[in-house]
């Protein structure tokens, strides 16, 4: 009888670590597997590709933005043609209207 208890113990001890260094790994890629279905659901997931046309979309964007006011300043530049010798302020906002 006292050779029972220690040899239970160490055969739940060794089946324990035996345990955890066998489903460590499975248990860590089920855990990222899991993450990765839960971002996908919430849409946290980012997509390069997707970055990309934001960044592209945000340059066009600025250089539209630039075309725009360049062709407010030269319609602003043709409609004072009928008082020559004077061309509009770009400091001033009104050639803007």
């Amino acid at each position: 009888m006292e050779f029972i208890a220690p040899m239970v113990v160490a055969i739940t001890l060794i089946l324990t670590v035996g345990g955890v260094i066998l489903f460590r790994p499975l248990v860590r890629r089920l855990g990222d597997l899991l993450e990765i279905i839960s971002k996908q659901r919430r849409g946290e997931l980012e997509n390069p590709k997707l970055e990309r046309v934001e960044t592209l979309l945000e340059n066009v964007s600025s250089r539209l933005a630039l075309v725009e006011e360049r062709v407010d300043f030269t319609d602003a530049l043709l409609a004072s043609r009928s008082s020559p010798g004077r061309l509009p302020d770009p400091q001033k906002e009104s050639w803007r209207e």
